[in-house]
This record gives C-alpha cells, structure tokens and sequence, in this order.
C-alpha cells in the first residue's frame, strides 16, 4: 500500500508540475502577446500622431476660413450699410441742390421781371424811392 500512496503522491507532484508547467506557458504566451501588441501599437500610434498632425492644419485653415467669411460677411453688410446711407444722403443733397437751385432761378426770373417792368416805367424821379 505504501507503494500506492507513493505512485499516487509521484502523480500528483507531476500533475503540480505540468499545471506549473502550463502555467508558466501561459505567462509566457501572454507576455508575447502582449509585447507583439505593443510591437504593433508603436507604429499604429506614430501613423496616428502622423494623420492628426495632418488634419491640424486643414482644421485650422477651415477655421480661418470660416473667420475670414464671416468678417467679410460683416464687412459687406457694413459696406452696404453705409453705401445705401451715402446713397440716401446723396439723393438728398441733390434734391436740396435741385431745390435750391430752382429757388435761385425762380428769384432770378422774379428779378428779372422786376427790372423789366421798372425800366419800362423810366426813370424814377430823384428824391422818390420806389417801393
């Protein structure tokens, strides 16, 4: 019996030995594992550094871009603003030119008038102030 219980305690150590054994296989496999997927995220890493640097610019150009359009967009309406009210004080200065103007020739014509008609009359005698 005792030679049983010594084959038996022999199977057993092996059996610890191969669990050992697997184990240790295992850590192994899983240490490769693990260096090859950090082996393979280096460059997945690099490429992806690489690509955001390359968006950067782009993404930044869009942004200038959509500043530089919305200045100019401002800038336009500014320009419209103040050349509808250049416009607008221009029309009124010319129809207060045209009125006046036509003030000025109706006086004139009025003048005119009033010298026709006092010379047709002659000479004022002197001393007389004609009204």
């Amino acid at each position: 019996m005792r030679a049983d219980v010594d084959e038996l305690k022999a199977r057993i150590e092996q059996l610890e030995a191969e669990v050992n054994k697997a184990e240790a296989e295992e850590i192994r496999r899983r240490q490769t594992a693990e260096k090859a997927l950090e082996d393979a995220r280096k460059p997945f890493d690099d490429a992806k550094k690489k690509w955001d640097a390359a968006k950067r610019p782009r993404e930044e150009a869009e942004i200038k871009e959509r500043e530089a359009q919305s200045a100019y967009r401002l800038a336009s309406a500014e320009f419209e603003r103040v050349n509808a009210r250049i416009h607008r004080e221009m029309t009124e200065a010319e129809l207060a030119r045209a009125k006046a103007v036509a003030e000025a020739r109706k006086e004139q014509q009025r003048l005119a008038e009033e010298i026709k008609e006092r010379e047709s009359r002659g000479p004022a005698p002197q001393g007389v102030c004609a009204a």
